[in-house]
């Protein structure tokens, strides 16, 4: 990522999180396009699969053997749609390392030197103990006090400070809080709209991953829902998502929305691709 910070992202680090997203959606393109493959197969078996049901409605464990029995037959995985979404997992993790330490990842200060600067950002602020003082609180007291950096500049140089600032408002380095909104509304306002939209986006490409095919045949026949574990997931991502960008730092919020955004756009287009490859064949 530091890479990405001082070339093509012209040293803002909300531009570094949305290149950094385009590379690991390339990267995972494959694993995509499969998993839309899948879901596109599993959502046309769906009026075969309720008339298993129907068939079976007394009998789970036969409907289950001939519900396996019918993926094998069309090369179908119905879990297809959770494994990406489960590879992101350790990324967001890894993200998270990046984002509430950025001078270790991206500016590449020492572990020594940052011991140093918590030291001196906690006696310029009566902070009792250093060790609380964060990667983000030194940066964000150095870049509001470029006066001191002469008194550190054995350990941390002004080009290594980073810019968290997105479109001015939005500091990416921070967590979103309620608690504090009142008291600071000018930087914790914004941030709300992280945890909003990266639930919206989160329930969008879970909406455009599947199909309306058994939807409209569920609705003519007036049948039982069936079992999903695609539907499942489009109820519960978005709550996920919620629940973890609230609490963490924006820019992990942020590479989730654009992730999601240019998921649905690829879900979108993988779709128009394979309407018209389904019907050339016809």
């Amino acid at each position: 990522m530091k890479l990405i910070y001082d070339t093509i992202a012209f040293q803002s680090y909300g531009l570094t999180l949305i290149y950094f997203t385009i590379f690991v959606r390339i990267l995972l393109f494959p694993l995509n396009l499969k998993q839309q493959k899948s879901l596109i197969k599993n959502q046309e078996l769906q009026p075969e699969i309720e008339e298993l049901r129907r068939l079976y409605k007394n009998d789970k464990e036969k409907f289950n053997e001939e519900q396996m029995k019918l993926y094998q037959k069309y090369n179908v995985n119905p879990m297809a749609g959770c494994l990406p979404m489960l590879i992101q997992f350790p990324l967001i993790i890894s993200l998270y390392r990046i984002v509430t330490q950025p001078l270790t990842y991206i500016s590449g200060v020492s572990a020594s030197a940052l011991t140093a600067l918590r030291n001196f950002v906690a006696g310029a602020q009566n902070i009792s103990n250093s060790k609380t003082v964060s990667e983000i609180v030194i940066n964000d007291f150095f870049l509001k006090n470029t006066d001191k950096l002469a008194e550190v500049s054995e350990h941390i140089t002004g080009g290594q400070l980073l810019n968290m600032k997105f479109f001015k408002i939005f500091d990416l380095g921070m967590t979103p809080s309620l608690t504090k909104l009142f008291s600071e509304p000018k930087v914790y306002l914004p941030l709300l709209l992280i945890p909003i939209i990266s639930a919206l986006t989160s329930y969008l490409i879970q909406k455009t991953t599947t199909t309306n095919t058994a939807e409209k045949k569920k609705k003519e026949d007036n049948k039982e829902k069936a079992s999903n574990p695609l539907e499942t997931m489009t109820k519960v991502m978005p709550f996920i998502s919620l629940l973890i960008t609230f609490n963490v730092p924006a820019g992990v919020g942020l590479y989730w929305i654009i992730g999601n955004v240019l998921g649905i756009g690829q879900n979108y287009i993988t779709k128009k691709v394979f309407q018209k490859k389904k019907e050339g064949n016809v």
